[in-house]
């Protein structure tokens, strides 16, 4: 993540009222979005009737993608989320819907000292209903917080049916690439291998340097540190579709 060294105490809490209106803003428009998108990567359309549900959808390599997936939820299912490896056959009913929730990361301070949330204000994981968000989750693994068997469970399931339908259909992000959205994958170091997808604005964030945010996590009293908008954004915005058509007329 880009690091801006000049950024201060005072000017962060600038940069950070007009983080959170463009964040509202985008998060509102990116759940817009995906309410219409969300039929595009509905369990079904991968599994069929291996998954419960009121319509019949038939797909007729099921029983592959449901060896596939489960071989996928077993090798990322145990470290650290102590779950059962085995999925019921067929899965229960899950709604074809999606939510998100921030993108965070943990960070470490270079001087040594307690770790950070970072909060990226541009980034959400979307997921199906039923599952918590990273920073709950967290909490809830490092018995901050109860233990839900069921959300972390679902957490991870819907991690590996997501995956495995981004693959399979590659125009859900390039429809989400022409609305200045980009999804992709990760890992987080300190959950394993289960696979998070993330949707990202074209909007960069950035983070002062590493005194600055323990500060301010100081400051606020919280173990977490949020993102701020770049203040140059809007200077390196490049329109997709305009790139592409200056190609074809040589600019």
């Amino acid at each position: 993540m880009t690091e801006d060294s000049e950024i201060t105490i005072e000017r962060l809490r600038e940069l950070r009222r007009v983080t959170r209106g463009v964040s509202d803003e985008l998060e509102k428009e990116l759940r817009g979005f995906l309410e219409t998108l969300a039929p595009i990567v509905r369990p079904k359309r991968l599994l069929g009737d291996l998954v419960v549900g009121e319509s019949t959808e038939s797909y007729p390599d099921a029983e592959k993608a449901f060896a596939d997936l489960q071989e996928l939820f077993r090798s990322v299912s145990e470290r650290p989320f102590r779950v059962r490896p085995f999925l019921p056959k067929p899965l229960p009913a899950i709604r074809v819907r999606l939510e998100i929730y921030p993108w965070e990361e943990l960070w470490q301070p270079p001087e040594g000292g307690r770790r950070l949330a970072v909060i990226s204000p541009f980034a959400w994981t979307p997921t199906y209903p039923g599952a918590c968000s990273l920073r709950d989750l967290r909490r809830m693994l490092a018995g901050e917080e109860a233990r839900d068997e069921n959300k972390i469970q679902q957490f991870v399931l819907n991690g590996c049916i997501l995956q495995m339908l981004i693959e399979r259909t590659p125009g859900f992000a390039s429809i989400l690439a022409g609305l200045r959205y980009t999804l992709e994958v990760r890992r987080a170091p300190d959950l394993g291998a289960v696979p998070i997808p993330v949707v990202r604005s074209v909007l960069g964030s950035v983070r002062p340097a590493p005194r600055v945010m323990v500060d301010a996590a100081a400051l606020a009293g919280q173990d977490l540190f949020e993102e701020v908008i770049d203040p140059r954004a809007l200077d390196g915005l490049v329109d997709p579709l305009r790139a592409r058509l200056e190609k074809h007329l040589g600019k």
